[in-house]
């Protein structure tokens, strides 16, 4: 081998190792840039050790797997059948308010891609980026920004440039667990924002992520629990749609997003329970042969009534209706029987506390829908 060749393997090795330190430099400077741009999240009992947002990497490759369903509990096909309500990523504001806003990704259910940008971006120049950001899959996504002077915002404010923003895909929901196509797809958003933004993008370890879907999937299957009351008419002719909404409503319920379906509130607005009934065929001008009062315990917040304050609005109901009350396994409702009840679910509410799944938390209420 000659002089010039080996001098160009020389300079060739070279290269590579200035080419291999840029590289981990340029990832060095980023993590810092990332734990300065956003807060660490607090002690949860969801999160132990590591989470996934504690081990961020550059990596692109699409992670392999696939998610087995969890249905909702209680209501059978009528539960299965419910659609996932379209809540937006990405809520817009104007206005001039100053401060850090209070919602912010949470790390003991949801996964977080950071972007982090290569110079200010105005909001109106973000906005068509994330516009869409809705869900992928089965899983809905959040969006949250960095302004120029270290604001967090839960909103875009139209007022305001921006210099990082972060993208947060739920774990696990009644659907499932998170799937490797659902998060190789939110990864595919992130780096088209990326690019249209000369963004750096961070992001946990796809194994990671699957990893902790799973676990968490299998936490809210075991602590998933739902009671049912159903009324049918006690002679044979079926009650009318517009008696039952009636008669419903001066018992305290309100109208609901789902269809079909309405809402006996707290006075904080939290639902209590829910009234849902098949849709008839005339609508409206339909008639009914069975309704259902469902308290979903995860999304319910915390009563030592809460069974018994259901079955007093199922009896009320019954009352003014000529109705029979039968629990979930067709049996007519027994006298006395709501304290046993409450006594379970009282425990079953205390599993759910002590798991970091508050019932009626906004965390429960995301990974039990």
């Amino acid at each position: 081998m000659s002089d010039l060749q080996m001098g160009l393997v020389a300079l060739g090795i070279l290269l590579i190792a200035v080419v291999l330190g840029l590289n981990w430099w340029q990832d060095r400077r980023v993590s810092r840039k990332m734990q300065e741009t956003f807060s660490a999240a607090g002690e949860d009992p969801l999160l132990g050790d590591a989470a996934p947002a504690d081990k961020p990497v550059k990596s692109r490759k699409t992670p392999a797997g696939k998610a087995e369903p969890r249905l909702e509990p209680g209501m059978g096909a009528a539960a299965a059948e419910s659609p996932m309500r379209r809540e937006p990523a990405v809520r817009v504001v104007e206005t001039d308010e100053q401060g850090d806003d209070d919602d912010e990704p949470d790390a003991g259910c949801e996964a977080v891609i950071d972007l982090i940008f290569g110079h200010p971006v105005a909001a109106r120049d973000l906005l068509p980026l994330v516009r869409e950001l809705h869900k992928v899959g089965q899983k809905p996504l959040r969006a949250f920004f960095r302004t120029v002077d270290g604001q967090h915002c839960a909103n875009l404010r139209l007022d305001r440039d921006y210099v990082a923003m972060q993208i947060a895909v739920l774990l696990a929901n009644r659907s499932g667990a998170l799937a490797a196509a659902e998060w190789a797809q939110a990864w595919a958003r992130a780096e088209r924002i990326a690019d249209q933004l000369d963004a750096q993008i961070e992001g946990p370890d796809p194994q990671d992520v699957l990893e902790m879907a799973q676990q968490l999937d299998g936490l809210c299957a075991s602590l998933d629990t739902s009671v049912g009351l159903t009324l049918v008419p006690q002679g044979p002719q079926p009650w009318r749609v517009a008696e039952v909404l009636s008669v419903a409503r001066d018992a305290g319920f309100v109208e609901s997003r789902e269809p079909d379906h309405l809402e006996f509130r707290d006075e904080d607005g939290a639902v209590r329970f829910t009234l849902s009934h098949p849709a008839p065929a005339n609508g409206a001008s339909g008639t009914l042969s069975r309704l259902t009062l469902l308290l979903d315990v995860p999304r319910s917040p915390a009563s030592d009534t809460a069974f018994a304050d259901m079955a007093r609005t199922a009896r009320q109901l019954a009352e003014v209706l000529d109705a029979n009350v039968v629990d979930d396994n067709g049996l007519p409702l027994a006298e006395g029987g709501e304290g046993a009840v409450d006594a379970h679910l009282r425990r079953l509410y205390g599993e759910l506390a002590a798991n970091g799944l508050r019932a009626g938390s906004p965390r429960s209420l995301r990974v039990f829908a």
